[in-house]
């Protein structure tokens, strides 16, 4: 007998619960299989959203990418089986793929210089704000040294935030860590604190920002010249 969506649901629930590691992409992958196998249509997206967290947040990015195709795909075909949480969900995963696919230098560029301008067109198709795309177009200009690099920080910085932005401890702590590796020390250094002052803190923060500020003291930064 065919699972209900509800049934269908309710595993791949337990599944998001478990901690992060091979347990679980194995978990989310066999429910992905099943899904796929034999529905229902309406679970798909969130076993496919859930297989892409899991991999992503246990390090396996480039493996992510598959998952994540398929629910683009999938939602391209099928987005009435897309309720408010799997488009969220969609959504949020371009800026995982655009945002890590950098650090694996078997990615070709273009793969993610193409993904970019999806998340772009798509963003502005679904009428969502710009403040994710702005910053995954600096955060790829950073990673390859681009001379526009400097113009994206500033468009990003004015870019307002909205629901898709990152959280408010990781959004500072990006910006500071920016500006100390152009030579911007001083307000590097007063964004990070403001920001601990503030307590907001998240899965990442205040732990990348202390490295920061360790960094910031401890070594020497030639002033920036304009």
């Amino acid at each position: 007998m065919s699972r209900t969506v509800d049934d269908a649901n309710r595993e791949i629930v337990r599944v998001r619960d478990m901690p992060y590691g091979a347990a679980r992409t194995q978990a989310a992958e066999q429910q992905v299989r099943l899904v796929e196998a034999e529905g229902p249509d309406g679970a798909r997206a969130f076993a496919l959203l859930v297989l892409v967290e899991s991999l992503v947040w246990n390090g396996e990015v480039e493996r992510a990418y598959l998952p994540f195709t398929k629910v683009v795909r999938w939602y391209d075909e099928r987005p009435e089986h897309f309720d408010a949480s799997d488009v969220h969900g969609m959504f949020w995963s371009f800026k995982w793929m655009v945002g890590h696919l950098s650090d694996f230098p078997n990615v070709p560029a273009a793969q993610i210089e193409a993904t970019l301008e999806d998340m772009e067109r798509r963003y502005a198709v679904a009428g969502l704000g710009r403040d994710a795309v702005a910053r995954e177009r600096f955060s790829w200009a950073r990673s390859r040294g681009t001379a526009d690099v400097d113009a994206l920080y500033d468009e990003w910085v004015r870019t307002p935030r909205d629901e898709y932005s990152q959280c408010e401890a990781c959004d500072p702590g990006d910006r500071a860590s920016y500006l100390i590796g152009r030579g911007d020390v001083d307000a590097g250094i007063r964004l990070i604190e403001q920001t601990l002052d503030a307590g907001v803190t998240c899965a990442t923060e205040p732990a990348d920002m202390l490295a920061t500020l360790a960094l910031a003291h401890l070594r020497p930064v030639a002033p920036r010249t304009r």
